[in-house]
């Protein structure tokens, strides 16, 4: 039995590490795909194609409505606040026959 807790205890710690490692790539991975979004915005590039993935840019903009004021004031359309989100997508690109 204390052979099969030190093989979980080794396996544990081996799996915590390897968490951690990837951990770190996601949070790189993130910072990566969020500088790419700020250059193509600027750029004004909807698409960005690499050999494997294809990312496209888009844009939501929605209205907010700042309720204390409406409440306060009565006028909707005086307090309305535009707000837009970018975002930006990843997914695989579709294979040709010279990448198979």
């Amino acid at each position: 039995m204390i052979e099969k807790i030190q093989e979980l205890e080794e396996l544990k710690i081996f799996l915590d590490n390897e968490k951690a490692k990837i951990a770190d790539k996601e949070q790189e991975f993130k910072e990566k795909k969020e500088e790419l979004k700020k250059e193509m915005a600027e750029k004004g590039l909807e698409n960005c194609n690499s050999e494997n993935y294809v990312f496209k840019l888009g844009k939501r903009v929605s209205k907010k409505v700042d309720e204390k004021a409406l409440k306060s004031d009565g006028l909707l359309e005086k307090y309305q606040v535009t707000s837009e989100t970018v975002t930006l997508s990843m997914r695989k690109a579709k294979e040709t026959k010279e990448n198979k």
